[in-house]
C-alpha cells in the first residue's frame, strides 16, 4: 500500500523538527567556544602590552592546541616568544603564519629581522620570480584559485554544447581555452606549493648551538652548530631519535628529534 503525500509530508516535517535541535545545539556551542577564543585572544592582547610576555604566549599556545589555525594567533605568538628571548619557538610561529599570511608584510619584516642568515637560500635568478609567484599565494589560496577556473572551464563548455544563441557561443569557444590556460598555470602553482608545504618535511631548530653531527648518535662526529630558529629539511626517518636534516645551503648531517619542532 501506497503512503499518501498528506502522510509523507508528516513524516518530513516529524524529522526536521527532530533533528533541528540537534544543528541548532551544535551551532550554539560553536559559537560559544568561538567567543571563548576570541575572549582568550584579547586577554593575551592585554597581557602582552603589559609587558607579561610569558603569560601571553601561555594563551596564544592554548588557543592553538584548540585547533585554531589562524595568522593573527602564530604571529603574536611569535612576538610573544621573540620578546621572551625563545628565538626558535619565535621563528617556528612565524613560519607557521605566513604559511597562512604570505602576503603579510609585518609577519615577513619580524622573521627577516630574527631568523638566522643560514634560512636564506641563494636561488637562481631566473627562478625568483617563479618563488615569487608561488608564494604570492596560500596553499587554500591556490586550492580556491584553481577550483574557481575549473568551475569557469566546465561552465563555458557546457554553455557552449548548450546554448543556441550563437554569441554566447562564440564567448563561451573562447573562454574555454583561455580558462583551461589559467586552470593549468594555477595548477602548476598549487602543486609546487603543496609540495613544498606538504611533502617537503621542514623543521625548525629549537636549541641554540644545536651540534649537527655525522651520524644518528652522539658518538659521532660534530660538524657545526647551528643557531636557534635555523630552518631545515627533514630527509630520512627517526634512527634513535636522530634525523637527518638538510640545511638551505645543501649540507646535511643528523640532529635530535628533541632540538627540532616540524612546522607542517
Amino acid at each position: 500500500m501506497r503512503s499518501s503525500p498528506k502522510n509523507i509530508f508528516i513524516f518530513f516535517v516529524v524529522c526536521i523538527f527532530t533533528i533541528a535541535p540537534v544543528f541548532v545545539t551544535v551551532a550554539l556551542e560553536a559559537r560559544k567556544g568561538t567567543q571563548d577564543l576570541r575572549s582568550m585572544f584579547e586577554q593575551a592582547n592585554r597581557l602582552y602590552d603589559q609587558g607579561k610576555f610569558d603569560k601571553a604566549r601561555e594563551i596564544y599556545e592554548e588557543i592553538i592546541k584548540g585547533g585554531i589555525n589562524d595568522p593573527a594567533v602564530f604571529y603574536n605568538a611569535g612576538n610573544a616568544c621573540a620578546r621572551g628571548g625563545d628565538t626558535g619557538m619565535a621563528v617556528f610561529y612565524y613560519y607557521k603564519a605566513l604559511r597562512l599570511a604570505p602576503r603579510d608584510r609585518d609577519i615577513r619584516e619580524n622573521l627577516a629581522r630574527l631568523e638566522p642568515a643560514i634560512n636564506h637560500s641563494n636561488a637562481f635568478f631566473l627562478l625568483k620570480p617563479f618563488i615569487w609567484l608561488k608564494n604570492l599565494l596560500s596553499l587554500d589560496a591556490w586550492t580556491v584559485l584553481c577550483s574557481l577556473f575549473l568551475f569557469l572551464a566546465c561552465l563555458s563548455l557546457g554553455l557552449y554544447f548548450l546554448t543556441r544563441r550563437y554569441s554566447l557561443m562564440a564567448y563561451c569557444k573562447r573562454a574555454f581555452p583561455l580558462f583551461l590556460v589559467f586552470l593549468l598555470m594555477a595548477g602548476i602553482f598549487l602543486g609546487f606549493r603543496f609540495y613544498s608545504e606538504v611533502v617537503i618535511k621542514t623543521a625548525i631548530v629549537m636549541k641554540a648551538d644545536a651540534l649537527a653531527r655525522s651520524g644518528p648518535g652522539d658518538q659521532f662526529e660534530e660538524l657545526y652548530k647551528l643557531p636557534a630558529g635555523t630552518k631545515v629539511r627533514i630527509i630520512s626517518n627517526p634512527q634513535n631519535s636522530w634525523v637527518r636534516i638538510r640545511l638551505m645551503d645543501g649540507r646535511s648531517a643528523y640532529l635530535p628529534l628533541t632540538e627540532i619542532r616540524g612546522v607542517n
